[in-house]
């Protein structure tokens, strides 16, 4: 673990100072035309956004300072105020900044427009010292802690080759800087459909940002985010690190507990650079914490799968409340967790009890009190003991609406409306297997729906019915509780419906693999792109004003539908998106569609024969831990929302890729140790015969 941290550390004090040593270069600003303010000052409007980021408010929170220079005839000006009335009033050569404009006068008090002398504007940046010494003494410090025997593992680390170091150094460093030079290339995130409902209670209450609309997982996430630095970019900052700590973690555990030097650097590789992980870490959506957080919770697992203290049950514990705040659909990790530690251990019954009792007490009762402590403040705030107010029953119901019972039972007035739309739904649409999800519970219009149903929907139903017949709660939580009274009672009347849809649901899902939802456009430079960006910017200015704070001032580069790339940033662009794609196709070949259960079903006979083998033990119950999750996952995903988009079993896609390369990797040993007999007996029996 030494090595990996050093190394780690080496190459983001590379980074840095690759940084600095290009951005402490002199650049030209681009200015438009001189205008004149009042008196002897005159005002220079300047688009680079460089000047806005490092000259606003907050520029004292940057890492790095700006030196602008104003020339006259090649001089530069050397009287600087921050008073722009010295420069109306006195004039003479001074200058002064503006939110977005630099106001001077000439050295003679003269018109610039007209005095025959040229100005140009240039900046220099440059890293501040006081940050370079704070990074220099926290990495100083960090070394001295590991040199002297602080290990998050209790095995000393046997050694590792230096050519793993080095690709391993490679790729994490490559990684890293795309993502620092594509970030500030954008300025701020992407905003989707899902964004604002994350974003807004983060800046609204970022103590305890609870909506009722979504878990708090996320939104708290942003806060602490917003905490340090209060800008979108952070956003993306804190989804970088995510990144950064779940791959090198797991990566780590594979090197230090299993020896999967190979599998390790593909793993990484995979986890940095295959499209659809970048793809939602840039549009901020739940399904980025929610992967990281199970690959860090199997992460630690297995760094400390020997020594499994009561204390690192704990931290296991707080991983996994914090993943079932973000997604409620992380409870299987609990299952999985107790019976695998019962089959780690080869003792008696009792004794395994007496082990793991004390233990699973520990990561209890965190994960208990942590969620209790969320519902309480629900409950407040709410008035309802829960973590939301409208995904359980909402969700259920957009999954089994076709099964409306319209026939009796309850909510008379609701299903005499739902007797004019849900036929026609069931028949024009869901017997042909397209399900409309967003229409039933957003009343989303679709054309088609419009032309054979027109503007009414079950939400619309659902709506009038509570707002004729209000009751306690708030209207989301009554909605919610009509939504899930229809779904159970369609369920409970039409189970072998219900079921046989879950199994067509879930093949269709399997098949669509872990590869094949998206086909993400985020790393172009094309109109589309650009759009996007506006439309987001112009959206988290928004919900800076909507939170009474001041929106900043930049927001990256690509601004204005005139912006273009340089030449040099398409080439850059392009090599990296020629990588990603080529990555993200390699995976599809191998693991896409069936491929991926295919796979891994085929390697459970050699799983089964290499059982026998005591040195197979921990990674053949790593590899049970993963699939028995995954399977367990996948059902519980499919029984309560498959009619939401498959984009939900991205949660689990790096364990399931990783326990099948696992799989694979003992299956294809087991079988090369059955064709090719071992040297050693070999050499055994030429000494008997001589």
């Amino acid at each position: 673990m030494k090595r990996i941290v050093i190394a780690a550390m080496a190459g983001m004090v590379l980074l840095i100072g690759i940084y600095g040593y290009i951005n402490g270069t002199n650049r030209q600003l681009e200015y438009s035309i001189i205008s004149h303010e009042s008196g002897y000052a005159y005002k220079i409007d300047v688009q680079d956004s460089n000047f806005y980021r490092l000259c606003s408010p907050e520029k004292i929170y940057n890492i790095c300072k700006l030196e602008i220079q104003i020339l006259e005839n090649g001089k530069p000006f050397v009287k600087f105020t921050n008073n722009p009335e010295t420069v109306r009033n006195q004039g003479g050569g001074i200058y002064t900044f503006l939110p977005s404009a630099i106001l001077f006068s000439a050295t003679d008090n003269s018109d610039p427009r007209k005095n025959k002398k040229s100005y140009e504007l240039h900046y220099v940046e440059h890293l501040r010292l006081r940050y370079l010494l704070v990074i220099a003494v926290l990495c100083l410090g960090v070394i001295f802690w590991i040199s002297n025997g602080v290990r998050l593992t209790d095995d000393k680390s046997s050694e590792i080759p230096f050519w793993f170091w080095f690709a391993f150094s490679i790729i994490l460093i490559i990684a890293v800087a795309f993502r620092l030079w594509w970030t500030s290339l954008l300025g701020c995130p992407y905003w989707k459909a899902d964004t604002g409902s994350y974003i807004y209670p983060a800046l609204e209450s970022p103590w305890f940002p609870l909506s009722e609309l979504r878990t708090i997982g996320l939104p708290y996430f942003f806060s602490l985010a917003l905490a340090i630095w209060h800008h979108p970019l952070a956003l993306l900052v804190a989804q970088h690190c995510l990144w950064l700590i779940s791959s090198v973690l797991l990566c780590w555990s594979l090197v230090k507990r299993f020896r999967l030097l190979t599998i390790a650097l593909i793993l990484l590789c995979y986890l940095s650079f295959v499209q659809k992980n970048i793809h939602f870490e840039y549009l901020l959506y739940s399904e980025q914490m929610a992967r990281c957080f199970y690959v860090i919770f199997f992460a630690l697992w297995f760094l400390w799968w020997d020594k499994l203290s009561i204390g690192r049950c704990v931290i296991l514990g707080i991983i996994f409340v914090t993943n079932f705040l973000v997604k409620p659909s992380a409870f299987p990790l609990i299952g999985v967790f107790i019976l695998v530690e019962l089959l780690r251990r080869k003792d008696v019954l009792a004794a395994k009890l007496r082990y793991m009792l004390p233990r699973a007490c520990a990561f209890g009762a965190v994960s208990a009190i942590i969620l209790l402590a969320v519902c309480f403040g629900f409950w407040l705030r709410y008035g309802q003991f829960n973590i939301t107010s409208s995904t359980g029953g909402r969700d259920l119901y957009s999954h089994v609406s076709h099964l409306t019972y319209l026939d009796g039972g309850c909510y008379p007035e609701i299903k005499k409306e739902l007797r004019l739309i849900i036929p026609i739904y069931r028949n024009k649409y869901t017997n042909k297997w397209d399900f409309r999800p967003n229409w039933v519970i957003y009343n989303k219009p679709y054309e088609d729906i419009l032309r054979d149903i027109g503007y009414i929907s079950p939400l619309t139903v659902v709506r009038e019915f509570v707002r004729k017949y209000p009751g306690h709660g708030s209207r989301d939580q009554q909605i919610n509780k009509v939504w899930e009274t229809l779904a159970l009672e369609a369920i409970y009347h039409s189970p072998v419906d219900y079921l046989h849809h879950v199994a067509i649901s879930l093949a269709r899902l399997l098949g669509k693999g872990v590869t094949g939802f998206y086909d993400p456009k985020t790393l172009t430079f094309d109109q589309r792109n650009y759009e996007l960006l506006e439309y987001s910017k112009q959206r988290f200015k928004e919900a800076w004003l909507d939170s009474a704070r001041q929106p900043p001032q930049s927001l990256g580069n690509m601004t204005g539908s005139n912006w273009q790339p340089t030449s040099s940033q398409v080439r850059t662009l392009s090599v990296l998106t020629l990588f990603a794609e080529g990555v993200s196709k390699a995976v599809d070949i191998v693991f896409g569609g069936y491929k991926l259960w295919i796979l891994w079903a085929l390697c459970i006979p050699f799983l089964i024969w290499s059982a026998r083998e005591a040195i197979y033990r921990s990674l053949l119950l790593a590899i049970f831990a993963l699939g028995s999750f995954c399977v367990l996952y996948i059902l519980f995903l499919a029984l309560i929302n498959s009619a939401e988009p498959p984009r939900f079993l991205l949660n689990i896609q790096d364990l399931a890729i990783l326990g099948c390369m696992m799989s694979l990797y003992i299956s294809f040993k087991t079988i090369w140790e059955a064709v090719i007999p071992n040297k050693k007996i070999i050499d055994e029996i030429h000494v008997c015969r001589h």
